[in-house]
């Protein structure tokens, strides 16, 4: 404790001509205590880490395993959703259920339509929500406070009427898709042929995308709002480049276990996500490593390949001419991290003071099972994935990534601009303007997967969030961005002129 005291009068005083410290003023002395405390809470936290770091290792595997098999349909669709009409019994959008608030454990029932409340509709529009992966397992599709922002704001609700669909998430997208079409036209239908305006979430974002090939289902769709859509992809379900990364880059022996171990049980178990969701590779960062095995038991092992680890199906999707791509209003986020931008000398000591509670922080959301400190362990695993090609050793491509979508990806960049313009810092998105296709386009930092339905960002952040692709529009809370970009009427998507709606 002396020793320390020490360090702060020694950091704090100054040296008079004679070579002795001067006197500290009362002012100085303050500080000096107050450096102390921040060192000993400091020393402290670091100490208490490794003791959380244990209880992460033997609760990270168990919390992986627990987590719901996509092939166990055993438990049965939820009372609330049994008890409503058939669908067939259902020819009016009021007549729809309400959205249930209780949860979806059947990873494999059929999509059903739903209303958020049971006024009329009247002369508004049809907004319809998409929720993503296990998003049916979580409160109204992860909406819930989206929801109730959107429900509580006077110019959305005179706007547009809330509606949604559940459906179990836990199979092939292009099973899903069909069922999405079909509800879309249904709603279309039922809403005198209004045209819908779409907010999807995550991979709901890649569910409207395909339903939108079909002609019919396009000229139906007005806008779409996608948060954080992987359109092109994730390394994060292309599980040899996943591992062979976590092989290479250098880590503590227990947490290259834990990792390891429990991403292979959870793609074991989803194996869907691999086969939709690996990336199209169009900008070629995919190195052929070839076959990698960890000498820690059970540790990172596989065969990096481009044919195992590139998804062709969906690159050929992507270069396929989707009609009306200006419908589109893209969000991607981006957590902060040592490789998204040049940090200043205040930056550093701020990070390095702030690191263990952060730290601390993301450890106790892990144990407690809260999805936010998974993200921020897999956008530091995805930011530090090693590519192939001319890519310089010191360039790190996907440290641009929300925990689940790299910032390329949600922002549905075509494969040519991927090859010529990827963003692989965060400097790097201001050549991004002129070459983004899509109606309106925001990049985000410091929000991760969820923060765009649930407002929350990482510790010690504001909540403001500011649009790097555009930052002359200011700061604002992430709900009032959405309500913003849903009210806009100068979008090019609201600039499209609509047929009148039929009467029935």
């Amino acid at each position: 404790m002396r020793y320390r005291e020490g360090i702060a009068r020694d950091f704090l005083s100054s040296k008079s001509p004679n070579g002795y410290p001067e006197p500290i003023s009362p002012p100085r002395q303050h500080l000096g205590i107050v450096f102390v405390q921040l060192y000993m809470l400091n020393d402290f936290l670091k100490r208490l880490i490794p003791i959380i770091s244990a209880l992460v290792l033997m609760a990270y595997p168990i919390a992986a395993w627990a987590l719901p098999d996509a092939g166990d349909s055993s438990v049965s669709e939820p009372l609330s959703a049994s008890v409503t009409k058939s669908d067939s019994q259902v020819h009016s959008a009021n007549q729809l259920p309400l959205f249930p608030v209780d949860k979806l454990k059947d990873g494999r029932a059929s999509m059903r339509l739903y209303q958020l409340d049971e006024s009329a509709l009247g002369n508004r529009m049809p907004l319809l929500l998409v929720h993503g992966l296990h998003g049916e397992q979580s409160l109204q599709g992860h909406f819930s406070k989206l929801i109730e922002q959107l429900l509580a704001n006077d110019k959305v609700n005179r706007t547009y009427k809330l509606y949604a669909v559940r459906y179990g998430s836990e199979r092939p997208l292009a099973t899903i898709a069909p069922e999405l079409q079909q509800q879309m036209m249904r709603l279309y239908s039922m809403c005198d042929h209004r045209p819908l305006t779409v907010m999807a979430l995550s991979f709901g974002g890649n569910l409207v995308e395909q339903a939108m090939r079909d002609s019919e289902v396009n000229k139906s769709v007005r806008l779409v709002l996608a948060l954080g859509t992987p359109f092109n992809g994730s390394p994060l379900f292309s599980p040899d480049w996943f591992q062979y990364s976590m092989y290479k880059n250098p880590s503590f022996l227990l947490s290259r276990y834990y990792h390891s171990l429990s991403y292979r049980m959870y793609i074991s178990r989803n194996p869907y996500l691999v086969a939709d969701l690996r990336p199209d590779n169009s900008a070629g960062f995919i190195p052929a490593a070839g076959p990698f095995q960890s000498r820690v038991p059970l540790g990172p092992r596989g065969n990096l390949s481009l044919e195992r680890a590139a998804n062709p199906k969906l690159l050929e999707l992507n270069n396929e001419f989707l009609q009306d791509k200006h419908k589109f209003v893209v969000y991607a986020g981006y957590l902060d991290n040592q490789y998204t931008r040049k940090h200043g000398l205040a930056d550093r000591l701020l990070s390095r003071l702030a690191s263990p509670y952060m730290l601390a922080n993301d450890i106790i959301k892990l144990i407690s099972g809260q999805e936010h400190g998974v993200f921020r362990a897999t956008n530091w695993e995805m930011a530090r994935t090693i590519c192939g090609g001319k890519v310089p050793s010191d360039v790190h491509p996907f440290c641009l990534n929300d925990g689940v979508t790299p910032v390329a990806s949600a922002l549905f960049l075509p494969s040519s601009v991927c090859k010529t313009h990827y963003p692989v810092n965060e400097e790097a998105l201001e050549s991004l303007k002129n070459e983004i296709d899509v109606g309106k386009a925001r990049a985000f930092r410091n929000v991760d997967h969820l923060t765009f339905v649930d407002g929350v960002k990482p510790a010690l952040t504001s909540k403001l969030a500011q649009d790097q692709l555009h930052p002359e529009e200011g700061k604002k809370e992430m709900f009032d961005w959405i309500i913003g970009d849903l009210l806009d009427k100068d979008l090019p998507a609201s600039r499209v002129s609509q047929a009148a709606p039929r009467q029935k």
